[in-house]
């Protein structure tokens, strides 16, 4: 990165954590480059203080980023943020911090905000400038409470009738044995409506699949959105849904439960093969694995505000 200082930063829980994270390193411009995505972004947060940079950020379970620092020095930056009068960011004293600290990012000449959480804000910037603005949480609209069709496409040479649901839940919560112990691919198809007002809104529109048991495809009224493989992966959707929409998800779930399965139901494995001494590794009694899309299926549109 030739003059760049590179940082690698992760979350080693599996739990969404909050945190200010300081490097020994000052007056320098930064990038947050998504390892996962490609997606770089340019906060507005961040202090400067005993030749340190201190940035509030939140990390999925497992999630990590990339920290570019370059040689360019910061000309204008957002260096305190009150809520309702209480100091929230910079926090020093905290490890975790109590707040989701607003998105701040310029666009063009101004700053765009956007927060998880309604309130009255004030951002004081390194040249002392004062920052009213207004902020209002998101509007989430639950896609998981819809009626969902469950194909099933089993690794094995079992034949599974579809199922309707009206809530996303885990496989292993079926009572039907193929389903409960299924090992495959399972495609949800969802059917929703939105009102045109969120449809055609201006604001910044993802789509969060919520707990996801491992690699997934997700088509969106026909177009192709990503493979997922990440809890709670946010998906841009802004400008492409409609008055009614189609979602597609099919979720490949690992073998393990069939394994098990099959250890409960005959005694030993029957309805896959493979060289590996499972009866050596698995038992009856051991836990299923949560598989399937099991949510919470969230459309959220970010409320946004430039000043």
């Amino acid at each position: 990165m030739e003059n760049a200082d590179v940082y690698y930063v992760f979350n080693q829980q599996n739990k969404n954590i909050n945190r200010e994270v300081s490097f020994r390193i000052a007056n320098k411009i930064f990038e947050i480059w998504d390892p996962e995505n490609g997606s770089i972004s340019k906060p507005a947060i961040y202090s400067v203080e005993n030749n340190q940079t201190r940035i509030p950020v939140s990390f999925k379970p497992y999630e990590s980023k990339i920290f570019i620092f370059k040689n360019n020095a910061p000309d204008h930056f957002i260096q305190q943020v009150t809520l309702a009068g209480k100091k929230i960011f910079p926090q020093q004293q905290l490890n975790d911090t109590t707040f989701v600290i607003p998105h701040a990012f310029f666009r063009k000449e101004k700053i765009e905000f956007t927060s998880e959480l309604s309130g009255d804000y004030t951002f004081i910037t390194n040249h002392s400038k004062v920052i009213n603005a207004k902020l209002t949480q998101p509007e989430i609209v639950d896609l998981g409470d819809s009626k969902t069709r469950i194909e099933f496409f089993p690794i094995s040479d079992d034949v599974i009738q579809p199922v309707e649901i009206t809530k996303l839940k885990s496989l292993t919560e079926f009572d039907e044995p193929a389903i409960k112990y299924f090992a495959g691919k399972a495609k949800y198809t969802i059917n929703f409506s939105v009102s045109q007002k969120f449809a055609n809104s201006n604001d910044s529109i993802v789509l969060d699949l919520g707990n996801l048991s491992a690699t997934a495809v997700v088509i969106l009224n026909g177009k192709l959105l990503a493979y997922a493989w990440q809890p709670n992966t946010r998906l841009v959707v802004t400008g492409m849904l409609k008055a009614e929409n189609k979602l597609e998800i099919t979720v490949a779930n690992v073998c393990r439960n069939r394994f098990i399965g099959d250890l409960v139901q005959f005694g030993s494995v029957k309805s896959l093969w493979t060289t590996s001494p499972i009866e050596t590794i698995l038992n009856k009694d051991m836990p299923l694995k949560p598989s399937g899309l099991m949510g919470p299926l969230n459309l959220i549109s970010f409320k946004s505000v430039s000043k």
